[in-house]
């Protein structure tokens, strides 16, 4: 069912209908090509993929990888809501400018499904286009975001507490019976995962094909 559960030194709630998965990789260089690979089989309609906040490689190398193993249509997050920013700022986002883009988008959407004319930023109509199927962005700039018809989460790293883990899966799930959180990890980072199913209560379980 949907009830939430409340477990974490914080309180986090998230909903348990969310699958809790893991995948081991040998080294950051395979995470990319991992994580398609169980996209292709899992086939979710639209995932958020996060990195750390101070990943060892930029968000922007991060979407040349994921478009180089097939996601064609792979987006910045911010990207994907219309505002561009400079190259040299591409790889982040506040979290407060994330959740102003994500309000302004869906003021749009209800906008557009009511039939009015698109609505105007900057002098110039403001897209509309569906979002792309897989988003990325960091962890700060997750937060508190709510995105509709998100049925993953895919971590590609292990945050260093377990009320972060909720925080970020509990991105999913929300607007579909389920939704799953699949984390892509060194072996390093699996160890320190193990620690949350005592401390959650959840089962993170590793996903094979």
């Amino acid at each position: 069912d949907g009830r939430p559960t409340a477990r974490g030194v914080a309180g986090v709630r998230v909903p348990f209908n969310i699958e809790h998965r893991y995948i081991t990789v040998p080294d950051e260089d395979s995470k990319a090509s991992a994580l398609v690979s169980a996209l292709t089989h899992l086939k979710p309609r639209n995932v958020l993929a996060i990195l750390p906040d101070y990943a060892g490689v930029s968000a922007a190398a991060w979407l040349e990888r994921l478009r180089a193993e097939g996601f064609a249509d792979a987006c910045l997050l911010h990207e994907a809501m219309g505002f561009p920013t400079r190259a040299q700022q591409a790889d982040t986002v506040s979290p407060r400018r994330t959740a102003d883009l994500l309000s302004e988008l869906s003021h749009m959407r209800a906008s557009a499904s009511a039939g009015e004319a698109p609505l105007q930023r900057d002098g110039g109509d403001v897209s509309l286009a569906p979002l792309p199927r897989l988003l990325l962005t960091t962890a700060a700039s997750a937060r508190g975001i709510d995105l509709p018809n998100l049925d993953c989460v895919a971590l590609l790293f292990c945050p260093l507490t377990s009320d972060s883990y909720l925080h970020l899966a509990g991105r999913t799930g929300r607007a579909f019976n389920g939704g799953v959180a699949l984390s892509v990890l060194s072996r390093e980072e699996q160890r320190r995962l193990g620690l949350f199913t005592s401390q959650l209560g959840v089962k993170i379980k590793q996903w094979r094909a």
